[in-house]
């Protein structure tokens, strides 16, 4: 059977077990609502498997946005199946549009919490928490102290680790944009780089000079 109506036979199956009687006793409620269930399990099965589902700029973001959007998707499929109606568009089109809408809400959420993360945030979380240092008299720094430090950069390590071909993305460059509250986004659009990879360069340079942070700030 042509998958369109394939997804389109269980989308009408769900519905129908949606329909709600006020005849209807406790038992039959109860398996109606068996049924309904069973029927959107075999539904979100269907649509996995159909080859259809598609997510433009899913490689673009970390796979928990991609896995947040997704599972609203689902929830939302499963809580409004009764305003699908096939006149409208066929079955994927339907859950394309709303997968779309659910991936651009996880990318707002994302770029959000990435802006509001500063790098006292990132110092406090990765690099100078009590339990990382081992010294239960660590003081957190000021942003004044650390924008010194990686200002003055003495064995030019934090401005010699870069992104590849990107010598400008360089992780002093990077730590003083945080500080100064700038968002992943504007370096993003400035350096022609992607938020993951501006991201992920940043909070593996923060691990390679854990060390050097250690010992600057234990003094």
């Amino acid at each position: 059977m042509d998958i369109d109506k394939q997804l389109l036979e269980i989308v009408r199956e769900v519905q129908q077990y949606s329909i709600a009687t006020t005849y209807n006793s406790d038992i039959e409620t109860k398996l109606r609502k068996r049924a309904r269930n069973k029927a959107l399990t075999k539904l979100i099965d269907a649509i996995q498997k159909s080859g259809k589902l598609f997510c433009r700029g899913k490689s673009d973001f970390p796979t928990e946005v991609y896995t947040e959007s997704l599972q609203e998707t689902w929830l939302y499929i499963c809580r409004n199946i009764h305003k699908y109606h096939p006149e409208e568009g066929k079955v994927m089109t339907w859950v394309n549009f709303i997968f779309d809408k659910k991936f651009k809400n996880a990318i707002r959420k994302y770029n959000q919490e990435q802006q509001n993360k500063s790098l006292d945030v990132v110092v406090k979380e990765g690099i100078i928490l009590k339990e990382t240092l081992g010294s239960p008299d660590v003081v957190f720094p000021e942003y004044e102290e650390l924008r010194q430090f990686l200002v003055e950069d003495i064995d030019g390590v934090f401005k010699s680790r870069y992104i590849q071909g990107h010598p400008e993305a360089n992780f002093q460059e990077i730590a003083l944009r945080r500080i100064d509250g700038q968002s992943w986004q504007v370096m993003s659009q400035e350096w022609g780089i992607s938020i993951p990879t501006l991201s992920c360069f940043y909070q593996r340079a923060i691990k390679h000079f854990l060390t050097k942070f250690k010992e600057y700030f234990e003094k």
